[in-house]
Protein backbone atom coordinates (compact mmCIF):
# COMPACT_ATOMS: atom_id res chain seq x y z
CA UNK A 1 0.00 0.00 0.00
CA UNK A 2 1.51 3.66 -1.03
CA UNK A 3 2.47 5.88 1.72
CA UNK A 4 0.34 9.09 1.83
CA UNK A 5 2.64 12.09 2.34
CA UNK A 6 -0.15 13.52 4.49
CA UNK A 7 0.65 10.58 6.89
CA UNK A 8 3.28 10.20 10.04
CA UNK A 9 6.65 10.09 9.39
CA UNK A 10 5.85 11.91 5.94
CA UNK A 11 3.69 14.60 7.67
CA UNK A 12 6.48 15.42 9.78
CA UNK A 13 8.97 15.04 7.19
CA UNK A 14 6.95 17.31 4.18
CA UNK A 15 4.34 18.96 5.56
CA UNK A 16 0.70 18.75 5.30
CA UNK A 17 0.49 22.02 2.54
CA UNK A 18 0.24 20.45 -0.89
CA UNK A 19 1.81 22.99 -2.46
CA UNK A 20 4.86 23.00 0.24
CA UNK A 21 4.30 19.03 0.36
CA UNK A 22 5.10 19.56 -4.18
CA UNK A 23 7.65 21.56 -3.13
CA UNK A 24 9.72 19.00 -0.91
CA UNK A 25 8.71 15.95 -2.99
CA UNK A 26 10.55 17.53 -5.82
CA UNK A 27 13.56 18.66 -3.70
CA UNK A 28 13.81 14.92 -2.46
CA UNK A 29 14.20 14.07 -6.11
CA UNK A 30 17.11 16.79 -6.67
CA UNK A 31 18.84 15.13 -3.39
CA UNK A 32 18.56 11.92 -4.81
CA UNK A 33 20.21 13.10 -8.07
CA UNK A 34 23.00 14.49 -5.83
CA UNK A 35 23.36 11.33 -4.45
CA UNK A 36 24.20 9.58 -7.40
CA UNK A 37 26.52 12.41 -8.28
CA UNK A 38 28.56 11.92 -5.06
CA UNK A 39 28.30 8.06 -5.80
CA UNK A 40 30.26 8.87 -8.65
CA UNK A 41 32.65 11.27 -7.11
CA UNK A 42 33.44 9.01 -4.55
CA UNK A 43 33.88 6.04 -7.47
CA UNK A 44 36.31 8.55 -8.70
CA UNK A 45 38.31 8.45 -5.67
CA UNK A 46 38.46 4.74 -5.07
CA UNK A 47 40.07 4.53 -8.77
CA UNK A 48 42.59 7.15 -7.91
CA UNK A 49 40.63 9.88 -10.62
CA UNK A 50 39.89 12.22 -7.78
CA UNK A 51 40.97 13.16 -4.43
CA UNK A 52 39.63 11.95 -1.19
CA UNK A 53 39.72 16.03 0.11
CA UNK A 54 37.99 17.23 -2.99
CA UNK A 55 35.42 14.66 -2.66
CA UNK A 56 35.29 15.33 1.65
CA UNK A 57 34.40 19.37 0.64
CA UNK A 58 32.11 18.50 -2.16
CA UNK A 59 29.98 16.43 0.25
CA UNK A 60 29.99 17.93 3.11
CA UNK A 61 28.86 21.40 0.72
CA UNK A 62 25.84 19.79 -0.67
CA UNK A 63 24.71 18.15 3.27
CA UNK A 64 25.01 21.55 4.37
CA UNK A 65 23.24 23.41 0.99
CA UNK A 66 20.48 20.46 1.10
CA UNK A 67 19.90 21.07 4.58
CA UNK A 68 19.31 25.00 4.35
CA UNK A 69 16.98 24.44 1.59
CA UNK A 70 15.06 21.77 3.39
CA UNK A 71 14.88 23.95 6.77
CA UNK A 72 13.96 27.34 4.84
CA UNK A 73 11.20 25.67 2.47
CA UNK A 74 9.95 23.18 5.86
CA UNK A 75 9.78 26.04 8.05
CA UNK A 76 8.06 28.05 5.78
CA UNK A 77 10.32 30.82 5.63
CA UNK A 78 10.90 30.57 2.13
CA UNK A 79 7.05 31.55 1.22
CA UNK A 80 7.97 35.48 1.86
CA UNK A 81 9.49 34.79 -2.09
CA UNK A 82 7.15 35.44 -5.31
CA UNK A 83 8.62 31.32 -5.88
CA UNK A 84 8.97 29.30 -2.21
CA UNK A 85 10.61 27.00 -4.13
CA UNK A 86 13.68 29.42 -4.08
CA UNK A 87 14.31 27.33 -7.51
CA UNK A 88 17.11 30.29 -8.87
CA UNK A 89 19.10 29.79 -5.17
CA UNK A 90 18.98 26.19 -6.01
CA UNK A 91 20.06 26.46 -9.48
CA UNK A 92 22.88 28.63 -8.24
CA UNK A 93 23.75 26.16 -5.66
CA UNK A 94 23.53 23.23 -8.46
CA UNK A 95 25.94 25.44 -10.92
CA UNK A 96 28.35 25.66 -7.91
CA UNK A 97 28.29 22.11 -7.24
CA UNK A 98 29.32 21.48 -10.90
CA UNK A 99 31.85 24.13 -10.75
CA UNK A 100 33.70 22.21 -7.77
CA UNK A 101 33.25 19.14 -9.17
CA UNK A 102 34.45 20.74 -12.39
CA UNK A 103 37.93 21.94 -10.83
CA UNK A 104 38.11 18.20 -8.56
CA UNK A 105 37.65 15.93 -11.71
CA UNK A 106 39.38 16.66 -14.77
CA UNK A 107 38.88 13.80 -16.18
CA UNK A 108 34.87 14.32 -16.30
CA UNK A 109 34.62 17.54 -17.85
CA UNK A 110 32.91 16.89 -20.48
CA UNK A 111 30.07 15.12 -18.85
CA UNK A 112 29.99 18.55 -16.33
CA UNK A 113 28.52 20.49 -19.09
CA UNK A 114 25.85 17.91 -19.70
CA UNK A 115 24.97 18.81 -16.17
CA UNK A 116 24.98 22.27 -16.66
CA UNK A 117 22.65 21.69 -19.23
CA UNK A 118 21.05 20.01 -17.11
CA UNK A 119 20.15 22.49 -13.90
CA UNK A 120 19.45 24.81 -16.71
CA UNK A 121 16.86 23.13 -17.89
CA UNK A 122 15.57 22.72 -14.65
CA UNK A 123 14.57 26.23 -14.36
CA UNK A 124 11.82 25.97 -17.54
CA UNK A 125 9.82 24.75 -14.52
CA UNK A 126 9.57 27.88 -12.26
CA UNK A 127 11.57 31.08 -13.76
CA UNK A 128 10.06 33.84 -15.89
CA UNK A 129 11.90 33.55 -19.31
CA UNK A 130 14.01 36.58 -18.77
CA UNK A 131 15.42 34.73 -15.52
CA UNK A 132 15.96 31.22 -17.55
CA UNK A 133 18.50 33.81 -19.95
CA UNK A 134 20.59 35.12 -17.20
CA UNK A 135 20.70 31.97 -15.78
CA UNK A 136 21.99 30.54 -19.14
CA UNK A 137 24.49 33.95 -18.91
CA UNK A 138 25.38 32.71 -15.20
CA UNK A 139 26.60 29.56 -16.42
CA UNK A 140 28.32 30.61 -18.98
CA UNK A 141 30.52 33.32 -16.66
CA UNK A 142 30.89 31.03 -13.86
CA UNK A 143 32.04 28.53 -16.46
CA UNK A 144 34.97 30.50 -17.50
CA UNK A 145 35.52 31.54 -14.49
CA UNK A 146 35.53 27.58 -12.70
CA UNK A 147 38.25 27.27 -16.17
CA UNK A 148 40.41 30.02 -15.19
CA UNK A 149 40.49 28.55 -11.42
CA UNK A 150 41.30 25.34 -12.59
CA UNK A 151 44.37 26.71 -14.22
CA UNK A 152 45.48 28.54 -11.98
CA UNK A 153 45.03 26.16 -9.21
CA UNK A 154 45.95 22.52 -10.76
CA UNK A 155 47.65 23.60 -14.02
CA UNK A 156 49.23 19.85 -14.42
CA UNK A 157 45.60 18.77 -14.81
CA UNK A 158 43.74 21.61 -16.85
CA UNK A 159 45.29 21.78 -20.44
CA UNK A 160 44.57 25.11 -21.99
CA UNK A 161 43.69 23.78 -25.35
CA UNK A 162 41.42 21.20 -24.12
CA UNK A 163 39.39 23.44 -22.12
CA UNK A 164 39.36 26.47 -24.89
CA UNK A 165 37.70 23.42 -26.98
CA UNK A 166 35.39 22.80 -24.52
CA UNK A 167 34.29 26.44 -23.56
CA UNK A 168 33.85 27.20 -26.77
CA UNK A 169 31.70 24.33 -26.83
CA UNK A 170 29.39 25.75 -24.12
CA UNK A 171 29.48 28.88 -25.21
CA UNK A 172 27.97 27.59 -28.40
CA UNK A 173 25.06 24.81 -26.90
CA UNK A 174 24.70 26.63 -22.84
CA UNK A 175 22.78 29.62 -25.12
CA UNK A 176 21.13 27.50 -27.03
CA UNK A 177 19.59 25.59 -23.77
CA UNK A 178 18.74 28.89 -22.28
CA UNK A 179 16.90 29.94 -24.80
CA UNK A 180 15.17 26.34 -24.98
CA UNK A 181 14.42 26.53 -21.32
CA UNK A 182 13.10 30.21 -21.55
CA UNK A 183 10.79 29.50 -24.46
CA UNK A 184 9.44 25.95 -22.08
CA UNK A 185 8.80 28.47 -19.42
CA UNK A 186 6.61 31.18 -21.64
CA UNK A 187 4.69 27.99 -22.85
CA UNK A 188 4.64 27.17 -19.39
CA UNK A 189 3.02 30.64 -18.91
CA UNK A 190 0.93 30.56 -21.37
CA UNK A 191 -0.79 27.72 -21.05
CA UNK A 192 -1.61 28.64 -17.18
CA UNK A 193 -2.95 32.22 -18.46
CA UNK A 194 -5.17 30.39 -20.72
CA UNK A 195 -5.98 27.64 -17.92
CA UNK A 196 -7.08 30.53 -15.62
CA UNK A 197 -9.04 32.27 -18.83
CA UNK A 198 -10.63 29.27 -19.59
CA UNK A 199 -11.94 28.37 -15.93
CA UNK A 200 -12.93 32.46 -15.66
CA UNK A 201 -14.83 31.65 -18.76
CA UNK A 202 -16.51 28.51 -17.79
CA UNK A 203 -17.52 30.36 -14.38
CA UNK A 204 -18.88 32.85 -16.19
CA UNK A 205 -20.87 30.33 -18.64
CA UNK A 206 -22.08 28.72 -15.31
CA UNK A 207 -23.03 32.27 -14.19
CA UNK A 208 -25.05 32.92 -17.12
CA UNK A 209 -26.54 29.74 -17.32
CA UNK A 210 -28.12 30.28 -13.95
CA UNK A 211 -28.80 34.24 -14.41
CA UNK A 212 -31.22 36.30 -16.18
CA UNK A 213 -30.01 37.99 -18.64
CA UNK A 214 -31.55 41.59 -18.00
CA UNK A 215 -31.91 41.44 -14.39
CA UNK A 216 -29.18 39.21 -13.08
CA UNK A 217 -31.19 37.54 -11.00
CA UNK A 218 -31.91 33.62 -10.77
CA UNK A 219 -33.47 32.54 -14.09
CA UNK A 220 -36.38 30.35 -14.00
CA UNK A 221 -34.16 27.20 -14.86
CA UNK A 222 -31.75 27.22 -11.55
CA UNK A 223 -35.09 28.17 -9.47
CA UNK A 224 -36.40 25.26 -10.44
CA UNK A 225 -33.00 23.58 -9.38
CA UNK A 226 -33.15 25.19 -6.01
CA UNK A 227 -37.27 24.79 -5.24
CA UNK A 228 -36.07 21.20 -5.95
CA UNK A 229 -33.13 21.15 -3.60
CA UNK A 230 -35.53 23.07 -1.03
CA UNK A 231 -38.31 20.49 -1.79
CA UNK A 232 -35.46 16.97 -0.96
CA UNK A 233 -34.37 18.84 1.92
CA UNK A 234 -38.03 19.52 3.45
CA UNK A 235 -38.60 16.09 2.87
CA UNK A 236 -35.35 14.98 5.15
CA UNK A 237 -36.02 17.39 8.02
CA UNK A 238 -38.95 19.25 9.37
CA UNK A 239 -38.36 22.77 7.61
CA UNK A 240 -40.92 25.26 6.87
CA UNK A 241 -40.21 27.15 3.52
CA UNK A 242 -42.29 29.98 2.23
CA UNK A 243 -42.98 30.77 -1.51
CA UNK A 244 -43.85 34.17 -3.31
CA UNK A 245 -45.23 34.84 -6.06
CA UNK A 246 -44.82 38.68 -6.96
CA UNK A 247 -46.55 40.74 -10.15
CA UNK A 248 -45.44 44.24 -10.85
CA UNK A 249 -48.65 45.83 -11.22
CA UNK A 250 -49.64 47.71 -14.84
CA UNK A 251 -46.39 46.55 -16.04
CA UNK A 252 -48.03 46.43 -19.90
CA UNK A 253 -48.91 50.11 -19.03
CA UNK A 254 -45.41 50.97 -18.58
CA UNK A 255 -44.35 49.41 -21.38
CA UNK A 256 -47.27 50.92 -23.66
CA UNK A 257 -46.36 54.29 -22.70
CA UNK A 258 -43.37 54.98 -21.89
CA UNK A 259 -41.19 52.53 -24.02
CA UNK A 260 -40.22 48.81 -23.79
CA UNK A 261 -36.09 49.90 -22.78
CA UNK A 262 -38.18 52.08 -19.91
CA UNK A 263 -40.14 48.96 -18.92
CA UNK A 264 -36.35 47.13 -19.12
CA UNK A 265 -35.39 50.03 -16.71
CA UNK A 266 -38.26 49.16 -14.40
CA UNK A 267 -37.18 45.76 -14.07
CA UNK A 268 -33.77 46.12 -13.50
CA UNK A 269 -34.81 48.46 -10.65
CA UNK A 270 -36.89 46.37 -9.36
CA UNK A 271 -34.38 43.59 -8.72
CA UNK A 272 -31.66 45.40 -7.50
CA UNK A 273 -33.73 47.04 -4.93
CA UNK A 274 -35.78 43.76 -3.95
CA UNK A 275 -31.95 41.86 -3.95
CA UNK A 276 -30.32 44.54 -1.25
CA UNK A 277 -33.60 43.74 0.87
CA UNK A 278 -33.15 40.52 0.73
CA UNK A 279 -31.70 38.07 4.27
CA UNK A 280 -28.88 35.91 2.98
CA UNK A 281 -30.53 32.41 2.55
CA UNK A 282 -33.56 34.11 0.31
CA UNK A 283 -33.79 33.61 -3.57
CA UNK A 284 -35.45 36.23 -5.65
CA UNK A 285 -35.67 34.94 -9.19
CA UNK A 286 -37.50 36.27 -12.32
CA UNK A 287 -40.15 33.66 -13.23
CA UNK A 288 -41.22 35.36 -16.60
CA UNK A 289 -42.08 38.71 -17.81
CA UNK A 290 -42.85 41.11 -15.31
CA UNK A 291 -43.62 37.88 -12.70
CA UNK A 292 -40.83 36.79 -9.55
CA UNK A 293 -40.57 34.38 -7.49
CA UNK A 294 -39.12 34.48 -4.24
CA UNK A 295 -38.39 31.75 -2.28
CA UNK A 296 -37.81 31.81 1.72
CA UNK A 297 -36.04 28.52 3.62
CA UNK A 298 -36.59 28.33 7.50
CA UNK A 299 -39.12 30.97 7.32
CA UNK A 300 -42.49 31.26 9.73
CA UNK A 301 -45.45 32.85 8.09
CA UNK A 302 -45.14 35.69 10.41
CA UNK A 303 -41.13 36.22 9.14
CA UNK A 304 -42.94 36.12 5.30
CA UNK A 305 -45.41 38.62 5.72
CA UNK A 306 -42.26 40.68 7.42
CA UNK A 307 -40.33 39.88 4.15
CA UNK A 308 -43.09 40.91 1.53
CA UNK A 309 -43.83 44.39 3.79
CA UNK A 310 -40.15 45.20 4.04
CA UNK A 311 -40.19 45.05 0.08
CA UNK A 312 -43.86 47.24 -0.09
CA UNK A 313 -42.29 49.72 1.97
CA UNK A 314 -38.75 50.44 0.39
CA UNK A 315 -40.99 50.32 -3.15
CA UNK A 316 -43.36 53.55 -1.06
CA UNK A 317 -40.29 55.61 -0.60
CA UNK A 318 -39.61 58.61 -2.73
CA UNK A 319 -36.40 58.58 -5.20
CA UNK A 320 -36.95 55.01 -6.04
CA UNK A 321 -37.08 55.93 -9.89
CA UNK A 322 -34.70 58.73 -10.18
CA UNK A 323 -34.72 58.45 -13.81
CA UNK A 324 -38.41 59.18 -13.94
CA UNK A 325 -39.31 60.64 -10.51
CA UNK A 326 -42.75 60.47 -10.66
CA UNK A 327 -43.24 57.43 -11.79
CA UNK A 328 -44.81 54.99 -8.74
CA UNK A 329 -44.65 51.20 -9.33
CA UNK A 330 -46.73 48.91 -7.18
CA UNK A 331 -46.78 45.15 -7.07
CA UNK A 332 -49.06 41.96 -5.84
CA UNK A 333 -48.11 39.12 -4.06
CA UNK A 334 -49.58 35.62 -3.79
CA UNK A 335 -47.54 33.91 -0.49
CA UNK A 336 -48.08 30.38 0.25
CA UNK A 337 -46.13 27.73 2.98
CA UNK A 338 -44.36 24.93 1.81
CA UNK A 339 -46.51 21.74 3.27
CA UNK A 340 -44.50 18.85 4.08
CA UNK A 341 -44.82 15.84 1.56
CA UNK A 342 -46.54 18.10 -1.12
CA UNK A 343 -44.51 18.91 -4.36
CA UNK A 344 -42.96 22.53 -5.06
CA UNK A 345 -45.06 22.60 -8.21
CA UNK A 346 -48.45 22.50 -5.94
CA UNK A 347 -46.93 25.36 -3.82
CA UNK A 348 -46.17 27.23 -6.32
CA UNK A 349 -49.81 26.58 -7.82
CA UNK A 350 -51.56 27.93 -4.82
CA UNK A 351 -49.15 31.14 -4.86
CA UNK A 352 -50.30 31.57 -7.89
CA UNK A 353 -53.84 31.38 -7.04
CA UNK A 354 -53.01 33.82 -3.91
CA UNK A 355 -51.25 36.14 -6.64
CA UNK A 356 -54.54 36.03 -8.93
CA UNK A 357 -56.53 36.79 -6.04
CA UNK A 358 -54.75 39.79 -4.67
CA UNK A 359 -54.43 41.42 -8.54
CA UNK A 360 -58.68 40.37 -8.32
CA UNK A 361 -59.10 42.62 -5.15
CA UNK A 362 -57.46 45.59 -6.56
CA UNK A 363 -53.51 45.04 -6.79
CA UNK A 364 -50.85 46.45 -4.22
CA UNK A 365 -51.60 44.29 -1.88
CA UNK A 366 -50.98 40.55 -0.26
CA UNK A 367 -53.06 37.61 -0.24
CA UNK A 368 -52.15 34.51 1.30
CA UNK A 369 -53.43 31.30 2.83
CA UNK A 370 -53.65 32.67 6.41
CA UNK A 371 -54.21 36.50 6.17
CA UNK A 372 -54.91 39.19 4.16
CA UNK A 373 -51.84 42.11 4.11
CA UNK A 374 -52.74 45.37 2.67
CA UNK A 375 -50.80 48.14 1.68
Amino acid sequence: MKNDPADPPFRWLLGVSPQQRSILNYWVEVQVAYVLLLSLQWYAVSVGMAEAQDAMWITLYLAANGAGFYLAIRSGWSRRFADPAMTACQMVFGLTVVAMAYVANPSFHGMMLTIVALVLVFGALTLSPRHCRLMGLFSLIGLGLTILVGMAARPAHFDAQQETVLYLFALITLPCIAELAARLSELRRQLRQQKRSLSEALEKIQWLAARDELTGLANRRHAMELLAHEERRASRQPASACIAMIDLDHFKDINDTLGHAAGDDVLRTFAGHASAALRGADVLARWGGEEFLLLMPDTSKDEAGQVIERFRDLFSRPGQWQWKPDLRVTFSVGLTLHRPGETMEATIARADDALYQAKAQGRNLTVSEWSRLAA
